[in-house]
């Protein structure tokens, strides 16, 4: 669902999302990840309707993170 809105033009850059299959790395083998990217962390306009968009395509309502390409850089986003 979130591979057509992406290829649909819903979001403004690119998606990925991790797979059913077994992955000795996760952190949690029960629970998955989706990446959505935007255009900037400064556009809280375009964060919020990724965001909205998660919550009504997959009906999830949990808590969401966002993450900058800084933090990844950075390593801000690993725990001890």
């Amino acid at each position: 669902m979130l591979k057509k809105a992406t290829e649909d033009g819903f979001f403004s850059y690119n998606s990925k999302c991790s797979t059913a299959k077994e992955n000795p790395n996760a952190i949690t083998p029960d629970k998955g990840l989706i990446c959505i990217y935007t255009d900037s962390i400064y556009n809280m306009e375009e964060i919020r309707k990724v965001e909205s968009a998660i919550r009504k395509i997959v009906n999830y309502t949990d808590t969401l993170y966002y993450k900058s390409d800084m933090q990844t850089m950075t390593e801000q986003w690993m725990t001890s």
